[in-house]
Parts: structure tokens; sequence; C-alpha cells
């Protein structure tokens, strides 16, 4: 039997952008049929995809559905009943099993699986060898047909050991994609209500650490620069997660990991442990009002959660903060609060959600209950729209609040600098963001992408409007120059590594190399926060300075030079002859990594 199994991506050629759903199924499945994994992006071509599909004459084709890709799936697996009225389709994946009855009415399915799809997928291809069609498959559990479309969720596999694994087995080819997700374990035993694990397997299964120790020297091996680790607990089991994070230390040292974490099980040596190898962690806060936490079965202490995040600032470990707003009985005050809360903590990027009331989670059946009337989207992205405390002029002030963020924290790299505005001007971080969208507003700059240039202009020029109408213009200068120095070293933290081979000139300067002119001396800078801002003006004075940033061995380093200096990095491509002086001050900078 001849399958393909078809992945279709948020993004083409995104990090995240790799078929290990679709591979784990070929991994189990593998002896029983002729499968072939294919990918796609929600921006191909509808018609285009069919066609492809088609080329491959297989006798049936099954998707992978989330929220993102099930309206498209739907529209492909209909175009695909027209043409090849014989063909098995079949499809699983999250959105399947929080809706299976409603996604089988809605598509052109012969069946669905509903919960972990590799136990029952080998169920079905053992009982189409043996009956020689699909006609009693609604028998095995987890499998919803048109005749039966209400399924339980399937079994899940107890012995994660027995899926071999997608990578060591050659099904994906790293090489092919620009990151890696990689599954630890399966379950999780909390019961947040919005999230499609409140209905999910409590108990937490893991694939072994000897696979896991094989996958990260294969990883290492061939290249991979950067790895999702699909773990929703990865540190509930403190002990197993330093065995992981040793490994990585040993076997992966070079390659990018993202990991989801706990706060409540943090302690300082994984804090070290994180800190010792390149990664970022992602938190979900989610918010810091009670009542509203206690609808989607979270709590929440302020004192205890700033302790374990200060373990990661003192270590100095990346991390970001998620939060949610339109809970049940939270209000655009209340969320106001944990924005407040959450910068407080200096994550280096917030990550702001409108609520989605996902089908299949407790959250779903519970909002059915309330007395007052919660309204949200039934179909995906199934976004919440009001609730009796907030309205749909919240919404829009909140999602205004989000975009500003997102611009003026996250791509803009906030994070070094924008508390020294915040203490300086007494103002809330909620409020801070709220002006700066009101002020892009009023100067006709909302729009839906900036560049890195576009987002410093308009941090450097928010930043002298708001500090000019809270009447403090004398601080304008000093802090310009610190947004400037931080960009930069941001900036020259995206390394490019430039091919100038052929060139002439032997003395290049790299796109991470980048050249500022300030107005104060750049160790004073790094004073401004240690020592606040109205004495630190008082005790550092005008000093014209000219500065390099640049990327040694993967961090941003910066330094002082004379104008003279200066002047030969900013005219080098002009520039044919050196004489002695200059030559030695070049060869400094190439043996420093600031020319190549």
């Amino acid at each position: 039997m001849k399958i393909i199994l078809v992945s279709i991506h948020i993004k083409k050629n995104a990090p995240e952008a790799i078929p290990l759903a679709a591979a784990m199924l070929k991994s189990y499945c593998n002896d029983l049929a002729d499968i072939s994994l294919v990918d796609f992006a929600l921006d191909d071509d509808k018609n285009k995809i069919v066609e492809e599909l088609k080329k491959y004459n297989a006798d049936a084709v099954g998707f992978c559905v989330y929220l993102w890709n099930r309206e498209i799936i739907c529209e492909v697996m209909n175009a695909l009943r027209n043409d090849l009225p014989n063909i098995i389709l079949f499809a699983g994946g999250p959105d399947v099993t929080a809706d299976i009855s409603g996604f089988i009415k809605d598509s052109s399915v012969d069946f669905a699986i509903s919960g972990e799809g590799e136990k029952a997928l080998r169920e079905v291809l053992q009982k189409i060898k043996s009956d020689g069609s699909i006609e009693n498959i609604h028998e095995i559990q987890g499998v919803g047909t048109k005749k039966n479309p209400d399924a339980k969720q399937a079994l899940p596999i107890e012995d994660l050991s027995v899926i071999p694994s997608p990578f060591l087995s050659g099904i994906i080819d790293v090489k092919k994609y620009n990151g890696v997700l990689w599954e630890l374990s399966r379950g999780c035993p909390f019961h947040c209500a919005f999230c499609y694990e409140s209905k999910g397997s409590p108990s937490i299964r893991q694939f072994p650490l000897d696979r896991i120790e094989k996958e990260l020297e294969f990883f290492e091996k061939n290249g991979v620069e950067q790895i999702f680790v699909l773990d929703p607990t990865f540190n509930k089991n403190m002990q197993r997660a330093k065995q992981i994070l040793r490994l990585i230390q040993n076997k992966a040292p070079n390659i990018h990991f993202t990991f989801e974490v706990r706060t409540e099980f943090l302690d300082r040596e994984s804090a070290e442990l994180f800190s010792s190898i390149p990664c970022g962690l992602q938190i979900g806060l989610q918010s810091t009002n009670q009542v509203a936490l206690a609808e989607i079965n979270r709590k929440f202490d302020g004192n205890a959660y700033r302790k374990k995040i200060n373990l990661l600032n003192e270590c100095g470990v990346v991390f970001g903060l998620d939060l949610i707003f339109g809970l049940p009985k939270d209000n655009f005050n209340s969320f106001c609060k944990s924005v407040d809360y959450a910068i407080s903590l200096q994550p280096n990027n917030l990550d702001v959600f409108q609520l989605a009331v996902l089908p299949g989670t407790v959250l779903y059946d519970k909002i059915s209950k309330y007395e007052q009337k919660i309204k949200f989207m039934t179909v995906p992205p199934y976004l919440i729209e009001e609730t009796p405390d907030f309205s749909k002029e919240d919404f829009i002030k909140a999602n205004n609040l989000k975009k500003a963020c997102d611009v003026f924290y996250n791509s803009g790299k906030a994070v070094g600098w924008l508390y020294i505005i915040l203490e300086t001007l007494k103002i809330s971080p909620s409020d801070f963001f709220m002006y700066f969208y009101d002020w892009l507003g009023k100067n006709g700059k909302i729009k839906s992408f900036y560049s890195d240039n576009e987002i410093f202009e308009l941090q450097t020029g928010y930043t002298k409007f708001l500090f000019e109408q809270y009447g403090k213009k004398a601080f304008v200068l000093p802090v310009c120059d610190i947004i400037k120095l931080h960009n930069s070293l941001n900036y020259s933290l995206s390394f490019i590594c430039d091919d100038f081979s052929g060139k002439k000139n032997s003395y290049n300067l790299p796109h991470s190399t980048k050249l500022i002119e300030l107005h104060y001396d750049v160790d004073d800078l790094f004073q401004a926060g240690v020592i606040p801002l109205k004495y630190w003006t008082k005790e550092y004075k005008q000093k014209k300075t000219f500065a390099v940033t640049w990327n040694k061995n993967g961090n941003s380093d910066v330094i002082m030079i004379d104008k003279k200096w200066f002047e030969l990095l900013r005219n080098l491509n002009s520039k044919e002859k050196f004489n002695s002086e200059e030559k030695e001050f070049l060869d400094y900078c190439v043996e420093e990594k600031i020319l190549i």
C-alpha cells in the first residue's frame, strides 16, 4: 500500500517547519506500507498542492491537522476526492483530536484518528491488510469514520522506545531543514484548562536517555544549528533534566536549544546548567490575576515566582515569558498589571496572546456553563472576542498593547535598557506601550512590518518625545546613546558569515561589525541603570566618543577607538594602501575579528 503523509507548515523554511509528527508515524508503521513524507506551507497554492499529491499515484493520503492549517487541508481533501474518488483520505493531529466529529463532518476524510496516532494507524493498516478494505476500521479505538464520528482517543503507547527514531533511521534528513523539533516525552500532569493537554494523558512517558544521547551525537555530527524541544514538562523531573543538559554540554555544545520550563522546578544548579549551553527558555506566566488563573486551573505566587526568575537573571539565562489576555474573569486593568509584573522580571521577550478557546479542552466545555455569555470564534483560530469583564473595546486596546510590545520590546530588543526609562519617568510598562502605540498612530507610523533600522528610529524618536513631554529633556542625549549602544551590540550578535573571497582588498569589514558615534564614554553608559539616571547625568559628562561593536566568537563586544582609526575603518573600502601604523592597527582588528 502506497501512502503519502502530508505536512502543511505555517511558513516555508522556518526553523520549526519539520514534519516530525508524520515522521513518527512512518517510523512506527514503515514495515506495513510504502510511506512517503511531503512538505508544503500555508502560502502554497491549493491547486499546486493537489496536483503535486496526484503525481504520487498513492492509495492513501494522510494529513497532520493543526488549527492553522485545517481550512486548507479540508479544501485540498475535497479537491482530491473530486479528482480521485477511490483514494483513501485520513487525518490526525491536535485539531482533529479536539473536534474529531466536526472535522469528519466538514471534510472528505474517510477516517480520522483522535489522540496519538502511531498505534491507531498501525492497527488500521493491519486491518486493511487483513480485510482488504476500510469497512470495519471504526472498531479500532481512536478511529472515527462517517458512520462512527465520535471516537474516543486512541490508546497511547506506554513504552515510547518501541517507536524508532526518525532521525537515527534516516527518515528525516536534517540537512534539508533549518531546525529540528525534538520530542523528549509525552503526557502532562498539569491540567491547564486552555491547553489541549488538559484532557490528554496525565502520565509522563519519556524516550530513553540512551536514545537521546545518540540523537544528540547525530545532530552535532550533521550540523544542526537549532533545536526546539517538545516537552511541556522538561524540568519537572529535575534529575533527568539535569542529565539531559549535561549530555548537551558534552555531545552538542554548538547547537542552540529552546526549552519550555516551569518556574516552580527551577533551582540554582539547573539555572547554571541552562547558562552553560546555547539556549533560550520559554515560560508560561499567563496572568497574575489569581481569580482568572483559578478559572484555568493555575496558581500564582508573585514573590516565589520572582525568586525563581531571579535565578535565571543571576546566571545570565536567556528567557521569555508568555501572557494571555481575555481569560474568564480577567479584565483590561488586571491584564495591564500582568504586563507590568512580567516586564519587571526583565524577560528577553514578552509574548502576548489572545485567548483561544480550543475545542476538546476543559475550558471549551466550561465556558458553555457560564451564566454570562462569553463570545468566541467557533472556527480556527477560535479566538475569544468578548467576555462580561473584557469588552470588545478592551480587546482592541489589549491587541494594540501587544503590537506595541512586539515592536518596541521584542523586535527592538529593549530588555537591557527599558527599565532605565521606566524608572526615570516613573511610568508603568503597560502605560509606556499604550502611549507608544498612540504615538505611532498620530505620526502615521503603524504598519505590519518594521526593519531593524526603522525600529531603532522609532525607539529613539518616541523616547525623545516622551522625555520632552515629561519635562526631562536633559536626559534625552544619554538615553538615546544607551539605545544606540545596545542596538549596535544586538545587531552584532546577528552575525552574517561574509564571503570576501576574490576581493583585492585584504581587509574587509563584515556586516556584524558596526561603527557608532556617541556623546558619552562607553564605560560610563554601562553605568546607567546601576546608578539612577538623575544621578548619572551629574556624575558623567559629555564626551565625543567613537566605538566599534562586533561579533567575537558568538558574543558581541565593544571598544572605543580614536577618531582617526574610526575614519580608517569607515573608509576602508575606498583606500588601497596603508602605512605601517595603519597596517598594525588593521592587523590587530583582524586578530580580534573586527575585520576579516
